[in-house]
């Protein structure tokens, strides 16, 4: 499970930072004119995710701490290979538990504002398809008639679309790694608590 949880984190990091560095997510944004009550909502949303993130972080750092420092060894098991390939000298156990410790927080950091990241970017684009429905539905009148400039609409639409296309070239795989890893990980505990049975 530590495995592909840690692959989980390795795509989103990767997915990101492949996403950064060849442009595509500055490209999806720049591509993208918001209007301006879609930029102080998506601010909102920043805000509010952000300081989620770091309540997350710190309430998880802190039940973390407890699980290897409070229960007298009972998760060393969670910081293989140590304590359980490599023996650790009494007189070093609290250096490894808090070194093993931290390879756990920075991961989960990461991972976590990653995920922060595709929220808003997935917001961004809500908010502009929103809009765009609202405005359409405003140049329809009550019996069905069309008062509005269709081609602008449908300007729009492409803008919006050619948008999403450049996004999904990287959340794709974010997408996939997301929903694989959590179903590996169901399969695998649900193998590992079954009683063995014999003849099978």
């Amino acid at each position: 499970m530590a495995f592909t949880w840690f692959g989980l984190i390795a795509i989103l990091q990767s997915a990101y930072y492949f996403a950064c560095h060849t442009g595509q997510l500055a490209n999806a944004l720049l591509t993208l004119p918001v209007t301006s009550d879609c930029v102080l909502d998506i601010r909102r949303t920043a805000v509010g995710l952000t300081a989620f993130s770091w309540v997350f972080v710190i309430v998880n750092g802190t039940i973390s701490a407890l699980f290897f420092f409070a229960t007298d060894g009972n998760f060393d098991f969670t910081l293989a290979p140590l304590f359980t390939y490599i023996k650790v000298p009494e007189d070093k156990i609290v250096v490894a538990t808090v070194f093993g410790s931290l390879i756990y927080y920075v991961p989960i950091t990461c991972s976590l504002f990653a995920q922060m990241m595709m929220v808003v970017i997935v917001y961004v684009f809500y908010h502009q398809f929103r809009n765009l429905k609202k405005h359409f539905r405003r140049a329809l009148g009550k019996r069905g008639q069309f008062s509005g400039d269709m081609s602008a609409f449908r300007r729009r639409h492409q803008v919006l679309s050619r948008a999403v296309d450049e996004v999904d070239g990287f959340m794709k795989l974010i997408n996939v790694a997301a929903f694989a890893c959590p179903i590996a990980n169901i399969i695998v505990l649900s193998n590992f608590n079954q009683p063995n049975q014999p003849g099978l």
